[in-house]
């Protein structure tokens, strides 16, 4: 991996022995200086732009449950902007459980994956592409912060805050996306050791290719396994045996890995819901998936390249969508991509945004709250299609989400 974090082999059987030994202090004439950690950005150069989530403090109470919140800014881009290198810095590391920012296209713009643009959880580095490689933020898109808070015990105030760098178009070759392998309809029984749940990854475009995969669960995490098919062959990808919540990793390849041979990507989410596991907040209660640490998740999430000549020359639009398709084929709730190429433009957005009403309103009032949606889409996709924030989503909503504008890629 790119960004591999461990002791280098000849050194473990050094550790090894030191601890043999009882771990003796040894001679502090030896002691090499003290390491010097860096503090604040880690980026190759200074950002060319650092976005807070709010120009003020964020009071997160000393107990009770919080909500998510979402923090809308408008960064001013006027021009597409490519970015190269990002990180996310918390200002109360001690409460923020998770931080993502997504990129939210002007109104008529194109969403490509997830609209993800970067994320911090605990053990996590800045995000530095290969060269070539860079994100596209388009021109008049607002950044959207989802902070996940955590109480500790004591009141805290944050603001996090984004710093990103930026390459000039010219020079990039792929364009970066990120999409998700999910299952939001497991249950983990309770005292179970080692519950397996299984997701597929949907999104793989033939001649795109694999840059990173980040695993996440929470608390009752054990382990995790990427599994690719090829024909008859299955290899793994990556393998996480001690996943470790709070020292969360994105796995970055050496090389990327080309989808042009691969016919399919599964994940193996393994979770310790037993008393052996020191983490384990209760080991007689039924498990599912929740925002909470005491509950869990299982996600994996993917970062995709593709060429730019590729999306510039075929005109295809890959739009966000939920659909329900679990692991096990079911019909229920899953974000998944779909490529709208040859469909027509007029037709599939009123459709979509009909089927969608039809399927989750719920109370029959017309529009979409927040509770009337899966978990899943009210954490991720909800903001995509709630244009003006009032935690609804009316039809119009629906239709001018779907339709986004080809002419922007073409």
């Amino acid at each position: 991996f790119r960004n591999e974090r461990h002791l280098p082999d000849q050194v473990i059987p050094i550790v090894k022995a030191w601890i043999d030994q009882g771990m003796p202090y040894g001679n502090p004439v030896d002691l090499p200086p003290k390491p010097q950690y860096t503090e604040g950005w880690r980026l190759p150069k200074a950002p060319d732009v650092v976005i807070q989530m709010r120009g003020r403090p964020y009071r997160i109470p000393a107990d009770k449950t919080v909500d998510y919140q979402y923090f809308v800014v408008d960064p001013g881009f006027t021009e597409d902007k490519w970015v190269s290198a990002s990180q996310i810095i918390p200002g109360a590391p001690t409460v923020v459980h998770h931080a993502i920012v997504f990129v939210r296209p002007p109104d008529g713009g194109q969403f490509v994956g997830i609209g993800w643009l970067n994320a911090y959880v605990p053990g996590q580095v800045p995000v530095i592409y290969p060269e070539g490689y860079a994100r596209r933020i388009e021109a008049g898109s607002k950044l959207v912060f989802q902070m996940h808070y955590t109480p500790s015990g004591t009141e805290e105030l944050d603001i996090t805050k984004i710093g990103i760098n930026f390459v000039d178009e010219s020079k990039v070759t792929h364009q970066v996306y990120t999409t998700v392998a999910i299952d939001q309809d497991f249950e983990i029984p309770p005292n179970a050791p080692s519950h397996i749940v299984r997701a597929r990854l949907q999104d793989m475009p033939s001649d795109g290719e694999l840059l990173s995969i980040s695993p996440h669960m929470h608390l009752r995490g054990k382990a995790f396994e990427v599994l690719a098919k090829r024909g008859q062959q299955t290899e793994t990808i990556i393998k996480v045996p001690n996943y470790d919540f709070n020292w969360q990793h994105t796995y970055e390849y050496s090389q990327p890995i080309p989808f042009s041979d691969i016919d399919q990507i599964d994940i193996a989410a393994t979770f310790d819901n037993s008393p052996s596991n020191p983490f384990n907040p209760n080991p007689n209660e039924y498990v599912m998936w929740g925002d909470q640490t005491w509950e869990e998740m299982t996600l994996g999430y993917f970062d995709v390249a593709v060429k730019r000549d590729r999306q510039s020359k075929s005109g295809a639009v890959r739009r966000y969508r939920v659909s329900r398709q679990a692991s096990s084929e079911s019909a229920d709730s899953q974000v998944q991509l779909r490529s709208e190429e040859g469909s027509d433009d007029q037709r599939y957005p009123v459709e979509f945004a009909d089927n969608f009403i039809r399927k989750h309103d719920r109370n029959g009032d017309g529009m979409i709250a927040r509770s009337e949606v899966s978990t899943i889409f009210g954490d991720y996709g909800f903001w995509t299609a709630d244009l003006n924030y009032d935690s609804q989503i009316t039809r119009d909503e629906l239709i001018q989400a779907a339709r986004g504008s080809r002419d922007r890629r073409r």
